[in-house]
Formats: structure tokens, C-alpha cells, sequence
């Protein structure tokens, strides 16, 4: 009898692991995508204030330049950010809602940090 109820609870497992549309979230992935995005966005603003430096120099070029590196150092300082609440949202897909909060927390904190310090 014991076997029975093996037998059957694997059967309940395996169908509900494939359920049409239901699959795991791969988070690593999509955490390395923000990060992988940010540090491209940032890095490709930093190039373009590079290229900006090349154009004859005026008021509106050095506008340029600033505004590009701003956004550029604004890209890559919000990167860790960003990849603290994809972490939290990902956590709180899957169930694990004590992790979640503790990400949702540090990334306040981490907010407020920045915009303390940036002055944003």
C-alpha cells in the first residue's frame, strides 16, 4: 500500500510540473540582464560624451558632454539598484516573501543613499 501512494503522489507531482504555461522564472538570467543592460547603457553614454568632445568646442557642446556623463554615471549608479528590485520581484514570484521584503528593504535603503548623495 505504501507503494501505491509513491506512485501516486509522484504522479501529482509530475503533472503539476507540467502544466501547460506554468515554468520556472530563470532569475540569475534575468538579474544578469539588468546588469548586463546597465553597464552597456552606461558605457555607451560614456563613449558617446567621448564622441560629443570631438565636435567643435562651444557652450552647447560642453552642455552636451556634461549631460551625457551625468546620465552616464546616473545609469551606472541606478545598475545595482534596479537589479535589487528585479531580485525582490523575482523572490516574491516565487514564493519567498521573507526575501523579498529583505531586498524591497535594502533597496530603500540603498535609494535613499543614493539620492542623498547624488542630490537627485
Amino acid at each position: 500500500m505504501d507503494r501505491r501512494v509513491e506512485v501516486t503522489a509522484a504522479r501529482e507531482l509530475a503533472a503539476r510540473s507540467a502544466l501547460p504555461g506554468v515554468r520556472e522564472v530563470a532569475g540569475e538570467r534575468v538579474v544578469a540582464q539588468v546588469l548586463r543592460g546597465g553597464a552597456l547603457a552606461s558605457g555607451t553614454l560614456f563613449f558617446a560624451s567621448l564622441l560629443f568632445e570631438a565636435l567643435p568646442p562651444g557652450r552647447s557642446t560642453a552642455a552636451l558632454v556634461s549631460a551625457t556623463r551625468k546620465a552616464a554615471l546616473a545609469a551606472l549608479v541606478v545598475t545595482p539598484l534596479l537589479r535589487l528590485v528585479a531580485a525582490g520581484l523575482l523572490l516574491g514570484l516565487r514564493g519567498e516573501q521573507r526575501y523579498a521584503v529583505y531586498a524591497a528593504a535594502t533597496a530603500v535603503v540603498v535609494a535613499l543613499g543614493l539620492f542623498a548623495g547624488v542630490g537627485l
